[in-house]
């Protein structure tokens, strides 16, 4: 029961973040901002000192995190220049960033299997997962609505 509770959490955590980015769309540069400003922080101050310490334990070399973050870089890179290539082919097509939308979905749904996972092993952990995701989520759905709408009116 405590892991469809987080479970939920997560979910409306991600509602509230595409509610705000409807609500205050005339300051869509600022959640934008905002957002991109998490996922650099997570990254950046997370998930590589994790990846490090990581590879520490299993005794491999410190380089193979730094080039697997500058791969991951460079293929969000290049999806990110296909997708300005295809917008710009065909105005007013969302294609591309209805596919990211779906794709942030799909994480999301991953989050809530992290939760479930995390809440089996201890409601402690489930805890701690789950307020780390539920943190995250509201700029997921912040991004999900603005990659959706490419920044416009989501009613249209």
């Amino acid at each position: 029961m405590n892991a469809l509770v987080l479970t939920s959490m997560a979910a409306v955590s991600t509602s509230i973040g595409g509610y705000c980015a409807v609500l205050l769309r005339r300051r869509i540069h600022l959640l934008m901002a905002f957002g991109g400003g998490v996922l650099v922080g997570a990254a950046c101050l997370d998930l590589i000192p994790a990846a490090l310490s990581t590879a520490a334990v299993h005794d491999w070399p410190r380089r193979i995190v730094f080039e697997c973050a500058a791969l991951g870089a460079s293929v969000f890179f290049c999806m990110r220049r296909t997708a300005d290539r295809y917008s710009t082919r065909n105005n007013g097509d969302r294609t591309a960033g209805r596919i990211s939308a779906a794709l942030l979905i799909l994480h999301s749904t991953l989050d809530g299997s992290a939760i479930f996972a995390a809440t089996t092993i201890s409601l402690q952990m489930g805890l701690i997962v789950g307020v780390g995701i539920v943190a995250h989520d509201v700029c997921d759905g912040l991004n999900t609505v603005l990659l959706s709408t490419g920044g416009g009116n989501p009613w249209h």
